[in-house]
């Protein structure tokens, strides 16, 4: 695409990417607070938002602790549970390092290209 077949809409769409590829994405990391809602005997822990206004916290709890019988716990009770569905393996090799890579950003030409592709 030339200098001159460039519409305003697109060198706008260039400098939108520009400015997005400067952010750094972070995970959302919510406020929770672990709550008991079974007894001292059998501690059953749930955890809840921080943030939510305390009329609605209370009553919350009120009801988690009412229905507290409805959750299941452990995986002992639920028996149906098809363990090759549900349980997550990574295979690793032993003694290597796990290693955390940085999110990669996307080149702005090639994003734009595929905007025009799609």
């Amino acid at each position: 695409m030339d200098e001159e077949e460039w519409e305003k809409s697109d060198v706008d769409e260039f400098s939108r990417l520009e400015e997005c590829s400067k952010h750094i994405i972070e995970p959302n990391q919510e406020k929770m607070k672990i709550i008991n809602v079974g007894g001292d005997k059998n501690p059953r822990e749930l955890k809840i938002e921080t943030l939510i206004l305390k009329k609605y916290k209370n009553n919350l709890i009120k009801i988690l602790k009412e229905y507290v019988d409805i959750f299941t716990w452990s995986y002992i009770n639920m028996p149906c549970l098809n363990i090759n569905i549900v349980v997550h393996k990574l295979s690793l090799i032993n003694g290597c390092d796990l290693v955390k890579k940085k999110l990669k950003n996307m080149r702005l030409d090639l994003l734009i290209k595929i905007k025009e592709k799609v």
